[in-house]
């Protein structure tokens, strides 16, 4: 084992998640790409749209509440998200953290808001 090994290169996911930002903080970004796969979470498997961020070291699971809010703004088609601005930024739903991604100039509503 290497004497250098950093928690992260052992740990990290390949995922953005809650632990990843710190409240209140909100990152502005581009999509760039996109995939649908098929998550393992809670004991279940879950067909997901993952979004590749221009620059990004890790690709966004978008969940249901961040997906209602781009649909809005460009279809439900994944492709026309492609080169599309957000903000991304952590906050709760359904009690739980989470990262909300909205169209950049929008927020998303949570839990307690």
């Amino acid at each position: 084992m290497p004497d250098e090994a950093r928690y992260e290169d052992i740990y990290s996911s390949e995922y953005l998640s809650p632990v990843d930002l710190q409240p209140g903080q909100s990152v502005d970004a581009t999509f760039v790409g996109y995939d649908v796969r098929e998550l393992y979470c809670k004991g279940q498997y879950n067909i997901r749209c993952t979004m590749t961020v221009k620059g990004g070291k890790k690709r966004i699971c978008i969940n249901k509440t961040s997906a209602r809010a781009l649909a809005r703004a460009w279809g439900k088609a994944f492709a026309d998200w492609i080169n599309k601005p957000v903000t991304i930024r952590r906050g709760m739903v359904n009690k739980k953290p989470a990262i909300l991604v909205a169209p950049k100039g929008e927020r998303i509503e949570e839990d307690g808001e």
